[in-house]
């Protein structure tokens, strides 16, 4: 059986994420389908999840955009740093 890597988050530092994640969130809901922060023990990762390309580009306005943006089929990731400091996916999700 695999180890688990050792805890650096903890609870309290979860919560310091989300709630600095609120103004930006409130900011760019009407443009998010899905919001997910995922607490990795060591690190945290923010992912939105959009429907269309005008979305994903709305909520790139005045953020700093990773320049090595990857593409991929059958959506588009997009990745930049949030005003809070952490990196932010991007992912466009086509829906027939």
């Amino acid at each position: 059986m695999r180890d688990l890597p050792q805890r650096t988050t903890a609870t309290l530092e979860t919560a310091d994420v989300l709630r600095s994640l609120t103004a930006w969130a409130q900011k760019a809901e009407p443009h998010m389908d899905e919001l997910v922060v995922t607490d990795h023990s060591r690190s945290h990762t923010v992912r939105v999840i959009v429907t269309n390309d005008h979305a994903a580009q709305s909520l790139m306005e005045d953020l700093v955009p990773d320049t090595g943006s990857l593409w991929h089929r059958p959506g588009r990731c997009y990745r930049a740093l949030l005003p809070t400091g952490h990196s932010l996916s991007v992912n466009v999700v086509s829906i027939p």
